[in-house]
């Protein structure tokens, strides 16, 4: 990974190769073979059903044509929308010839048909049709829950990378100051970042890391500071989110568990929403609810719930 380059305002070049074989279908909703990725793709990005892509392939085998050229003579796709598909084929072809080593947390990636990728895929698109407003710019959305080992920065992780995978332009940001992970998760140095934007000692432009996943940004902790609770206090956080919701599509702040660490709240407070997060037969249910109260009570809008169970 590098650093984003100097200014904030990133085009990203879509790729134009069109020489990949199209996918093979074997069974309802199981894509398979090592050139399969591009019907996945379009599935999960919302460009098309499962239903559409075995409409599209049915006549494929019937005309012997390829599978993008068949999606936009049915008006099911158009030509950008083809070439987002295979640019991020490309991708993810990329990672298994270049030998690049995914983390087993980011399972968006490692298991893509997974019954817990396609919840997210969901919670996703009702995050986008609900609540995301991109006239405002209401797109940062803080992931908190009460307690340690709940699952807040996997869920902030993969959400990230499912959002980026949409084609929206998508920044994650490692808040979480005591016991960051983001660096980790997405194989990063975190001697720049956060704390030390907030502190006065890192430029914005240096901090901010672009992904292997295409559209997908990540802001790392940062060194971790002796006061992270004063610097998230500060009217330089919120001027940062507001700053860089002008720049991103969607934003995801990973957070400290906000039952041992009360800047959790002061950034759910200053995120346009929040996502409460819970592990099953881990959270107390007492800790939840006494968080939800004292989120409302500080401002936090609580978008929704998730109980998850990884």
């Amino acid at each position: 990974m590098k650093p984003a380059s100097n200014t904030f305002d990133i085009s990203l070049p879509r790729s134009r190769v069109r020489n990949f074989s199209d996918p093979i279908f074997h069974g309802k909703g199981h894509l398979i073979g090592s050139e399969s990725l591009i019907g996945t793709i379009l599935i999960e990005s919302g460009k098309l059903s499962l239903e559409d892509v075995e409409r599209i392939l049915s006549l494929q085998n019937e005309k012997g044509k390829q599978f993008g050229d068949i999606a936009i003579e049915l008006g099911l796709l158009t030509e950008n929308d083809v070439c987002f598909a295979l640019s991020r084929q490309f991708n993810d072809l990329r990672f298994a010839e270049d030998g690049i080593e995914i983390n087993s947390q980011l399972v968006v990636i490692n298991k893509p048909h997974s019954v817990l990728v396609e919840k997210l895929r969901g919670l996703r698109n009702t995050l986008m049709s609900c609540w995301f407003n991109t006239k405002t710019r209401r797109n940062a959305i803080a992931i908190i829950s009460p307690g340690i080992g709940e699952g807040r920065s996997f869920i902030a992780s993969n959400l990230a990378i499912v959002f980026s995978r949409f084609g929206e332009r998508t920044l994650l940001i490692d808040a979480n100051m005591r016991t960051p992970s983001q660096h980790i998760l997405f194989g990063l140095k975190n001697n720049l970042g956060l704390s030390g934007i907030l502190a006065g000692r890192t430029d914005i432009n240096a901090s901010i890391y672009e992904s292997v996943f295409p559209d997908l940004y990540i802001l790392p902790s940062g060194v971790i500071p002796p006061n992270p609770q004063e610097l998230v206090g500060r009217f330089q956080f919120s001027g940062l989110l507001h700053s860089l919701s002008d720049q991103f599509d969607i934003i995801i702040v990973d957070t400290p568990a906000a039952n041992f660490f009360t800047e959790a709240q002061i950034i759910s407070a200053e995120a346009s929403h929040s996502l409460l997060i819970a592990r099953n037969n881990h959270t107390p249910s007492y800790d939840v609810q006494k968080l939800a109260h004292s989120l409302k009570q500080t401002g936090g809008n609580i978008v929704g719930s998730i109980l998850n169970d990884f």
